[in-house]
């Protein structure tokens, strides 16, 4: 494998070498993250692994395809972690003061930037920017973090949401108990508010993100 840093502002991650739908995209990198190239190419896209978004999917990071042109120098080892300030400024140690910076910002399957974001993108960004290595996907972040009570949340938790017998699919940041700012499919984008009957009915699990999972 090689390592290369993304050259564009965000790069869309794709399922397959084909397909531009939504549901296509797994998730995006963003500029100067480094992703891994398995050397396999296809309709002008390259196949890698993106280390700084961890996946039950593959053991060195979340695996997908990108456009070769989306890819920028290629080098020696992986960067520091870090997020553009124009992207999300870290200038907060709360997530939830940060999330809120999001506030508005259209959902996007897959997004992992202000341009568009979903709901666990929200909580990777986040943490990310933190310094804070975490999951990329609902189910991971449900499966890796360290579970709390329901009843013993507090501001920067997180709430995990599951149909019977489904996996995770949806997650939010806790801002006091029952009060949660998410991206929301339903909603269109990143909000702020009251857990509803509906969602309150598929509140499965919290966790709570450790100072360093590094």
């Amino acid at each position: 494998m090689r390592l290369r840093l993304v050259g564009a502002a965000v790069a869309p991650v794709w399922r397959e070498p084909t397909g531009s739908a939504p549901e296509d995209r797994v998730t995006e990198a963003l500029a100067g993250e480094p992703v891994l190239t398995t050397g396999d190419q296809s309709e002008g896209r390259v196949a890698v692994v993106v280390p700084w978004q961890p996946s039950a999917l593959a053991g060195d990071g979340y695996p997908g395809w990108v456009a070769a042109e989306d890819l920028g120098a290629e080098v020696e080892e992986v960067p520091s972690l870090s997020v553009d300030p124009a992207v999300l400024a870290h200038d907060s140690e709360d997530p939830v003061d940060l999330a809120r910076r999001l506030l508005g910002t259209p959902y996007v399957w897959g997004g992992l930037s202000p341009r568009g974001i979903d709901c666990s993108g929200l909580v990777h960004l986040v943490h990310r920017t933190l310094g804070r290595v975490v999951p990329r996907d609902a189910r991971d972040q449900a499966a890796a973090l360290p579970a709390v009570p329901l009843d013993d949340v507090r501001r920067g938790d997180l709430y995990f949401f599951a149909r019977p017998d489904r996996p995770v699919h949806h997650v939010g940041f806790v801002v006091e108990p029952g009060l949660m700012l998410h991206a929301s499919y339903g909603d269109g984008g990143v909000i702020e508010g009251l857990l509803d009957g509906g969602r309150s009915d598929t509140l499965v699990s919290a966790a709570r993100i450790a100072v360093d999972l590094r």
